[in-house]
C-alpha cells in the first residue's frame, strides 16, 4: 500500500480534474484486491474461510512440523485464530478438517518413504509424525486398506 501511495503522489501535485479520473479506478482496484485476498467471510456463508495467506501458512506449518506432531492450537495461533475458528475455517476452505488433511499428508509422506528399503517401518513412523509403529500401522491400514509391510512389498514385486 505504501508503494502504491508513493507512486500516486505525483498525481496530487497536479490540481486539475484528471486526478479524480485516475484515482477512482485505482481505488476500486485496491478495494477489489483487499476483498478478494483478505476477506474474513464469504457472502452467504455462515463460516468464515481462511484467507489465501492463512491457508498457505497453515499448510506450510503442518508440513514443516509434520515429524514433531503438531497441535491444532499451534497452527491456529500461527495464523492468528482460535482453535475452533481455525477448524471451522479450514474445513470451509479446504473441504476437510485440518486433522484429516494432516493424516493424508502423513500417509502420503509414508508412502514415499516406504520406497526406501533402508528405512524401517518404525523409522518411517517417526519421520511421518506418528506416535509409534503401532499407531502408524493402524492409521495406514485404515487409510489404504493394507499394512505398510504389504504396501512396501507391492512396490518391489
Amino acid at each position: 500500500m505504501w508503494n502504491i501511495g508513493c507512486a500516486l503522489l505525483p498525481l496530487f501535485e497536479h490540481q486539475d480534474g484528471s486526478v479524480d479520473a485516475v484515482l477512482r479506478p485505482v481505488a476500486v482496484a485496491v478495494c477489489v484486491h483487499l476483498v478478494q485476498h483478505y476477506q474474513r467471510k464469504m457472502a452467504g456463508s455462515s463460516k468464515a474461510p481462511l484467507t489465501e495467506w492463512q491457508e498457505k501458512d497453515a499448510k506450510e506449518f503442518m508440513v514443516d512440523h509434520l515429524q514433531e506432531g503438531v497441535a491444532i492450537a499451534e497452527i491456529a495461533e500461527k495464523i492468528g485464530m482460535s482453535s475452533p475458528d481455525f477448524v471451522d475455517a479450514f474445513g470451509s476452505t479446504v473441504g476437510i478438517s485440518p486433522q484429516r488433511w494432516l493424516t493424508l499428508l502423513r500417509i502420503q509422506r509414508a508412502k514415499d518413504c516406504l520406497g526406501d528399503r533402508r528405512l524401517t517401518i518404525a523409522e518411517i513412523a517417526v519421520r511421518c509424525g506418528f506416535a509409534d509403529e503401532l499407531q502408524f500401522k493402524n492409521v495406514f491400514l485404515d487409510q489404504t486398506g493394507t499394512t505398510p509391510h504389504v504396501w512396501r512389498r507391492g512396490l518391489f514385486h
